[in-house]
């Protein structure tokens, strides 16, 4: 089968929004050469703290994108969270068994996040044109036009291949082209305060306190997240017999009334920087993509910030639109390649929306029955260590996945055919082999990280470091029992993947522990000895001394994963076939994604 690999038209990308979104839509496509403009209305980058927490699964992605470990150092790492019921400790999430390189939560305000998507945007070259502001958008089947007025007041008409609407839950995109936002509003009203808490000496040290809490009360709901040393965002509902009207800022002295009734005794609040009133909406669009206008983050989902999901789904989002879109505007995909975008974050924004609609709900509960009822099952639940799990995945959202995408697929034998193996074909699977292959990752599933060994330095590496850039990864593992057969059969085939595909994917061999290799290069039949697979494929070469990659990925026998740039899986095939690996970019580039 073959695939033209010929590059397509470039296209001019307007993103309308420079909050977290935007930017990282703009820092991915700016990676990848695309030409594209980042607008804002506002002159100035906002300084409220507004999204605290970044959690693992985006903390990944800004690894790399190279600036995780800036932003840890600007912000506080969050190991574990607890959850109060009448001034009682009732349950304790703990994210210290993540599978990630980040096992926590990073809180961070939003304005230091913007700052470093900023500076990361800047070294490309590229800036954000502040106090432009999108007032019309006009679609049709090959263009945007749209009218931007500019600090001086004047409308400009300009035109664009593509438009990135990353422009919040109020957005201009959304309403000029009037498009439904469906959903509702919680009767509940929220107040919030960014203020430094002053806390006695004796609660540092008693079980009641936890600098990361909610405490849930008769007389509602509050909430403790630390900022950094003693800044802390303090968040409220309002009793029900109160109501502030639109607008109207809570006083410190209402505040402090709501802690002293709810939290541990003899916490001051003081300083405030930002204080504010707010309802929760919950509502997202029927589909992200409207022709050639694209929608992300609370332009196309807004819900509970339980969970602190919001900024991380709308990061999310950019990262999975910009491999894609790339892909049309520079290799020539169709763009209903682009129609897996809209399928696959529809599909995550629902579920966040069904998820913190329940965390919610629970926790403003006011029956008493329904308290009590919770307040006793809760420590039950949360402390079962699968329950547990399942929470800090779907917290952290390690746990995304697009299992029912139209790009994603695997190949293996049928259990039959493996039945059928004959015993001299080593380099074939077993009924082992492939029921451990069940157990890696699944197609659309996030691909894990592992520990390995570079065979060029002979240094430690993390399979997420070998995997880093803005290609496919194909993963070529040679299985825990590898021969110098089976290495004889990959060498070729990355050889050919590299030929083929080599602008679009980076292959990483994985070797049991090398001695394999070395055996291979006393096979008469094997073209590519040892020196000759470091020196003539551009492939990483691994060793997995401790089988860490193999068991992450349930490679028994010799078996591939071809990771997307997201950091999914989007093909994975045992044994290795070349003709999967056309078929997947055959779709990718020319099929039709429904």
């Amino acid at each position: 089968m073959g695939l033209s690999m010929q590059p397509g038209a470039t296209g001019k990308v307007l993103i309308a929004g420079a909050g977290p979104t935007g930017l990282m839509a703009a820092c991915e496509l700016a990676r990848r050469d695309i030409d594209c403009t980042v607008i804002d209305k506002a002159a100035q980058p906002s300084d409220k703290s507004r999204a605290l927490g970044v959690h693992a699964r985006t903390l990944e992605m800004l690894d790399d994108l190279g600036i995780a470990e800036a932003m840890i150092q600007d912000g506080l790492v969050v190991r574990r969270m607890k959850v109060f019921a009448d001034r009682k400790p009732l349950a304790e999430v703990n994210f210290d068994d993540l599978e990630s390189p980040f096992p926590f939560t990073l809180a961070l305000p939003q304005d230091k996040t913007e700052k470093h998507l900023t500076k990361c945007l800047a070294s490309s070259g590229r800036q954000i044109l502040r106090q432009h502001e999108l007032v019309d958008v006009k679609t049709s089947a090959d263009k945007v036009d749209v009218k931007i007025k500019t600090a001086d007041g004047k409308e400009i008409s300009q035109t664009y291949d593509w438009l990135i609407a990353c422009d919040g839950a109020h957005s201009t995109v959304r309403h000029a082209l009037q498009l439904p936002f469906e959903g509702g509003t919680y009767e509940e009203q929220f107040v919030l305060a960014d203020v430094r808490l002053e806390l006695p000496p004796e609660l540092t040290k008693d079980s009641q306190w936890q600098p990361f809490s909610i405490h849930m009360t008769k007389a509602g709901l509050l909430a403790f997240f630390q900022i950094g040393g003693d800044r802390y965002r303090v968040i409220a509902v309002l009793p029900p017999d109160t109501v502030l009207s639109k607008g109207t800022e809570p006083t410190l002295l209402e505040v402090q009334a709501m802690v002293d009734e709810r939290a541990p005794k003899g916490i001051r609040l003081h300083d405030p920087v930002w204080l504010a009133s707010f309802r929760i909406n919950y509502r997202q669009l029927r589909d992200y993509r409207h022709g050639r206008v694209l929608f992300a983050g609370d332009a196309a989902h807004v819900h509970s910030p339980a969970g602190g999901q919001g900024m991380n789904t709308g990061m999310q989002d950019a990262v999975n639109l910009a491999w894609k879109l790339a892909l049309v505007i520079k290799e020539g995909a169709g763009d209903s390649l682009l129609n897996s975008y809209a399928i696959e974050r529809h599909a995550v924004a629902a579920a966040v929306l069904k998820g913190t609609d329940f965390l919610t709900r629970v926790n403003i509960m006011r029956n008493p029955l329904g308290r009590e009822l919770r307040n006793r099952l809760a420590p039950i639940l949360i402390g079962q260590e699968v329950i547990q799990a399942k929470i800090t995945r779907n917290v952290s959202e390690l746990a995304v996945a697009y299992r029912s995408s139209p790009i994603v697929f695997e190949h293996k034998r049928s259990l039959l055919a493996v039945a059928a193996k004959p015993a001299n074909a080593p380099d074939q699977p077993g009924w082992a082999d492939w029921f451990e292959f069940g157990h890696g990752p699944s197609p659309g599933e996030r691909a894990p990280d592992a520990h390995a060994v570079d065979a060029r330095t002979d240094k430690p590496i993390r399979l997420f470091q070998a995997m880093r850039g803005i290609k496919h990864s194909l993963l070529l593992l040679a299985g825990e029992h590898e021969s110098e057969k089976v290495l004889a059969q990959i060498a070729p085939l990355a050889h050919a993947v590299e030929q083929m595909f080599g602008r679009l994917v980076q292959v990483v061999i994985v070797a049991a522990e090398g001695s394999g290799l070395a055996a291979a290069g006393t096979n008469t039949e094997c073209d590519f000895t040892p020196p000759e697979i470091l020196r003539k494929l551009e492939a990483s070469v691994l060793y997995d001394p401790d089988l860490s990659v193999h068991h992450k990925y349930g490679a028994g026998s010799a078996c591939a994963y071809l990771i997307r740039p997201d950091g999914y899986v989007g093909y994975r095939g045992q044994p290795p076939e070349l003709i999967d690996i056309e078929r997947y970019f055959k779709l990718l580039l020319g099929g039709e994604v429904d």
